[in-house]
């Protein structure tokens, strides 16, 4: 087995291994993520219920836009995630094996990861 083969094979390993450690980050962040806004709504229902006869109660027009706060934040979070996976997947196809620059660039972005 040739040197290059073998280095291409632990590159393409390496790469592999942090790609799947860089999926169950994200898995993990967007079920912390779910796991929060599940607990507001929960609480906002509470809220709700207990002040059903004061809809204009200050603490439940607070529970609503913590609500609708998380909403916006998650939805920029996961854009932002998907955006910047979709960078790196785009440049890792694109550049992988062309150039020597490039190589030099995936390696160090898999050290960082």
């Amino acid at each position: 087995m040739s040197k290059t083969y073998q280095y291409s094979n632990q590159q393409t390993q390496m790469y592999r291994q942090k790609q799947q450690q860089e999926k169950a980050l994200i898995e993990y962040y967007v079920y912390e993520d779910i796991q929060n806004l599940i607990n507001l709504l929960y609480s906002r229902k509470a809220i709700h219920e207990y002040f059903q006869n004061d809809p204009n109660n200050p603490i439940v027009i607070l529970s609503n836009n913590k609500v609708i706060l998380q909403l916006n934040l998650s939805s920029g979070i996961h854009k932002d995630w998907h955006y910047q996976y979709q960078i790196i997947m785009n440049y890792l196809i694109n550049y992988k094996m062309k150039k020597p620059l490039h190589q030099k660039l995936l390696n160090m972005w898999l050290k960082n990861l």
